[in-house]
């Protein structure tokens, strides 16, 4: 009997402590973005940017930078289809937004940051101006830029509808030029 007397309060400290514990605690801060355009219309987007690939996101690097007030996240992606530009096989991604050294998130008003393993289309402008990696460098600002099409490496999964979607802007788009 005694020895379930102090197993209960042992659990009980377990599983109060393990619930505390998985609370996130991270604090987001919204930035209200103003762009040149509207970068909702994805015709307008695609007008603007002249890099549109399939990326799967392999890895998160360290973030580097912020620049008026925002952080840049950098991530390896390997670049599964083109489908306007050249994108290299695998290039480095700067998204804006991420996180401060106190652990808060900022990040633009209804955007996200990508995950690993996810796969995205991305809709991006090559920079060349940073020397903290080697390779090419494409950078994605506005939660437009990236739409997700499968989670955690599910190639099978992927919805190529919104690739299509994308492909049938892109030839909108060159219409208008």
């Amino acid at each position: 009997m005694k020895k379930i007397v102090y197993i209960v309060p042992v659990i009980l400290i377990v599983v109060v402590v393990s619930i505390i514990l998985s609370v996130d605690r991270t604090a987001v801060s919204y930035v209200d973005p103003s762009y040149a355009f509207d970068v909702s219309d994805q015709v307008l987007l695609l007008e603007e940017y002249e890099n549109v690939f399939v990326g799967i996101v392999d890895e998160l690097l360290i973030p580097d930078e912020i620049a008026k007030g925002i952080p840049a996240t950098y991530y390896e992606v390997s670049v599964l289809l083109n489908i306007r530009g050249d994108a290299n096989e695998h290039i480095i991604l700067k998204n804006r937004g991420g996180y401060t050294d106190d652990d808060t998130l900022v990040i633009f008003e209804g955007d996200f940051l990508p995950e690993v393993g996810s796969t995205y289309i991305f809709i991006t402008a090559e920079i060349d101006y940073d020397s903290n990696f080697e390779g090419e460098m494409y950078v994605v600002a506005s939660p437009y830029q990236k739409i997700e099409i499968a989670k955690d490496y599910e190639f099978y999964e992927i919805d190529s509808s919104e690739i299509a979607k994308v492909i049938s802007n892109i030839e909108v788009s060159t219409l208008a030029d």
